[in-house]
């Protein structure tokens, strides 16, 4: 689950070992934005899009946050 610093919380599957920066191209995508213009934070730990969930013990049901 991504929730966006307008309110808005999108939900996305993604295995734990597949590459985040997939995740953040098809987020981008669904928001009309460029990957560039965000950034994914989790647990107060901004995201790198090469690393996997699993780097990160992201649990399902996780959420990410944009800003």
């Amino acid at each position: 689950q991504i929730a966006a610093s307008t309110g808005y919380e999108h939900i996305f599957k993604l295995k734990t070992t597949t590459s985040l920066r997939k995740l953040f191209y098809v987020y981008a995508e669904t928001i009309g934005k460029e990957v560039d213009e965000l950034k994914f934070i989790y647990e107060g730990q901004r995201l790198n899009p090469h690393n996997m969930p699993n780097t990160y013990e992201m649990e399902n049901g996780g959420t990410l946050d944009t800003v």
